[in-house]
């Protein structure tokens, strides 16, 4: 009965090391698996990163094309000559001067936006250290940063009011002026 128990332990054990040996090789195989699925997601997310700048690339290159030959169409149209009235260097003159201001205030707008952020993020940065807050560091970045914020406030109010139809996500103030120039306009623009 002993001997009997014994080949059953020892086939017991036997059966034991070749599951644990099947276990190893699967657990190797899946990870070969895992492997290749990482290596095959790379792989088609660098195809699709290069085929989205590829078309946005392509997408880039038409709109310039359009844009040279709503420029070409203008110019052959426009004027015969290459003079300009005085009515009309007296409205890019006006416009070009426009532009500037606007260009100015949406530049310090930026400006203190990226300022504001950084002071919200030293501020973060100051109360996660657990150790030592320093209060009067922390009242000083509060005063910047209400001072930053009224600072934006005031000139996004002064450019509402100075440019009631201004559009924020375009890079004029007057798009129809600058879509409309002409050849001659833009030799007048640029040496103004």
């Amino acid at each position: 009965q002993s001997a009997e128990m014994r080949a059953d332990k020892k086939a017991a054990q036997l059966k034991a090391s070749r599951m644990m040996r099947d276990s190893q090789k699967l657990k190797v195989e899946l990870q070969k698996m895992k492997d290749i699925a990482e290596k095959q997601t790379a792989v088609l997310k660098r195809k699709i990163d290069e085929a989205a700048a590829k078309d946005r690339a392509r997408m880039e290159l038409e709109k310039k094309r359009r844009s040279a030959e709503r420029m070409r169409l203008a110019s052959s149209t426009s004027h015969d000559s290459n003079e300009i009235n005085e009515a009309r260097k007296e409205h890019l003159s006006t416009w070009i001067e426009r532009e500037v201001d606007y260009s100015i205030i949406k530049a310090q707008i930026e400006d203190q936006k990226r300022q504001l952020n950084s002071a919200i993020n030293e501020k973060r940065n100051h109360m996660k250290d657990d150790d030592t807050v320093n209060i009067q560091e922390l009242e000083e970045l509060e005063v910047t940063i209400k001072s930053l914020k009224n600072s934006i406030n005031n000139l996004e109010s002064h450019l509402k009011k100075t440019f009631p139809n201004s559009n924020l996500a375009w890079r004029f103030f007057d798009s129809e002026t600058f879509k409309t120039l002409t050849k001659p306009d833009a030799k007048f623009v640029l040496t103004h």
